[in-house]
């Protein structure tokens, strides 16, 4: 359950958006945000429209809380601008079937890599002297990691 522990509340009121808001783990992700909390929004950043058509129409997604934004985390000014006003990011977003990053490694590198470094100069403040955006939350399929910037060891600050 996502709502247990100390943090149930860090939900409540916010601004959330979700990068690869579409995909597996993106979708239940949002779906438990919208029921077990009381977000002010939730932001599906997505690159396929079509997932994004067929998830407004599936249960649950009926929010009005809910936003699509489509966008790719590779695209700097895409994403900055899916940022703006957002209190918490969950990033899902990646590349992570076998055959597919094999076959298309640069692509691999521009969506895990570079889009992940994209997020992240956005969030620490960094990037044109933006607020910074605090907690963010980086998730694998066998880990989960919570980074707060001033600790994180992705952070671009020194």
């Amino acid at each position: 359950m996502i709502g247990s522990g100390t943090n149930q509340g860090i939900l409540t009121g916010r601004n959330i958006l979700i990068t690869g808001g579409t995909g597996f783990l993106g979708k239940r992700l949002a779906k438990a945000c919208l029921e077990e909390f009381d977000p002010n929004r939730v932001v599906i950043f997505s690159r396929d429209d079509m997932k994004q058509s067929i998830m407004r129409e599936e249960d649950g997604f009926q929010d009005e809380r809910l936003r699509f934004f489509i966008g790719d985390i590779r695209d700097q000014e895409r994403l900055y601008r899916a940022l703006n006003g957002v209190d918490i990011v969950i990033h899902t977003a990646a590349m992570r079937r076998i055959i597919e990053t094999e076959y298309n490694p640069f692509e691999a590198v521009k969506t895990n890599i570079i889009g992940t470094k994209n997020l992240i100069d956005f969030m620490d403040g960094s990037i044109m002297m933006r607020p910074q955006i605090k907690p963010l939350l980086f998730l694998k399929v066998k880990s989960i990691i919570l980074c707060k910037m001033d600790t994180c060891p992705l952070s671009t600050k020194q």
